[in-house]
């Protein structure tokens, strides 16, 4: 900014209650090339505040910014002011006087921060120091040309301040103390809201854990159900099996006792024909008769030929037909009977 009545030129910047300006000149391009270099120490600051110390950060991006600039900081003519809001105490900002020292600046404003929060008492007697402290006289501020202020004086700024404050003060606090008991309502508000949400959200998430063992016990059940479903069909698969396999060993015992049955039976009744046949007291009458009933049926496998020696008479026979009925051959048992007779 420009001072008044003058064209001279100042670069000034304000951060973290401190406000840093630079010796006034007489151009604006040397003024805005200052101004260029406190904006790089401010961003220095902002970046590096967290990680130390205010003091140790302000001091190191000074002399950073300068060294990558080539320029020398005395060239500068910096000077220091600290600045503190303080409207919730006397609704204006106490600020100290310019200083070329920035270590007794800096030392002012942790001061200042550190009383504001204790309260009015220790923030009133911090101030009232701090406007006693004398300082080099500043071109740009009316204040510094005064000169200090007495302690009574000092402590008469500070109390009418106070007091010219007091109603608004207390606005302010009612209107505190309200914000407070509407903060405190909403978030009682907010509480029992969150806590039915919680309660509907608990009682939902009992039903669905509810529901979900259920649906586990049916699964469980079908499943069991399943395999004893398929446990008594295979059972029953296995049963009829094994019935099946049971009837049909019966039957194949049946027929093979049936067939021995019929074999003993066919092997007697060949043996009784064989006997019938070859019996020596056989008449031809009796041979062209045939045999009995009961032997009628007998078959042989082989063609027997049967001699009768006492009478000197033979007949052949052989198996004959598709039941295995035994015929005699007439004209075999004639030419027997005629060489008999002669």
């Amino acid at each position: 900014h420009a001072t008044r009545k003058s064209r001279l030129y100042q670069a000034c910047v304000h951060f973290s209650n401190l406000r840093v300006v630079t010796r006034c000149v007489q151009t604006l391009e040397k003024a805005i090339e200052f101004h260029t270099l406190l904006v790089a120490i401010k961003e220095m600051v902002a970046r590096k505040e967290g990680s130390a110390a205010f003091e140790t950060c302000v001091r190191d991006a000074i002399e950073t910014v300068c060294r990558q600039n080539c320029t020398d900081p005395n060239s500068l003519g910096l000077s220091f002011r600290v600045v503190v809001n303080a409207r919730q105490l006397v609704r204006t900002a106490v600020h100290s006087r310019y200083s070329h020292d920035l270590d007794d600046i800096l030392h002012k404003r942790k001061m200042l921060l550190n009383t504001k929060a204790a309260g009015w008492s220790a923030f009133r007697a911090a101030w009232v120091e701090i406007m006693q402290t004398p300082s080099p006289n500043h071109p740009t501020s009316k204040a510094l040309r005064g000169g200090p202020r007495h302690a009574a004086e000092a402590a008469r700024v500070a109390d009418a301040a106070w007091e010219a404050h007091c109603e608004r003060r207390e606005s302010a606090f009612a209107q505190a103390c309200r914000q407070r008991e509407k903060s405190a309502v909403v978030e009682a508000r907010r509480s029992a809201r969150e806590a039915r949400r919680s309660a509907r959200r608990h009682q939902i998430h009992w039903r669905l854990k509810r529901r979900m063992e259920q649906a586990v016990r049916v699964v469980e059940k079908a499943v069991v159900a399943e395999r004893q479903s398929r446990a008594r069909q295979t059972a029953a698969a296995d049963r009829r099996d094994a019935a099946v396999r049971v009837n049909e060993a019966r039957k194949r015992k049946r027929h093979e006792v049936e067939a021995q049955k019929r074999e003993r039976g066919d092997r007697c009744r060949r043996k009784a024909l064989w006997r019938w046949m070859n019996d020596p007291q056989r008449t031809t009458e009796e041979i062209l008769r045939g045999p009995p009933l009961n032997l009628a049926g007998a078959s042989t496998h082989q063609a027997m030929p049967i001699v009768d020696h006492t009478r000197e008479s033979a007949a052949i026979i052989s198996q004959t037909g598709r039941h295995g009925i035994t015929t005699f051959s007439h004209a075999r048992a004639d030419e027997c009977t005629r060489k008999k007779h002669v």
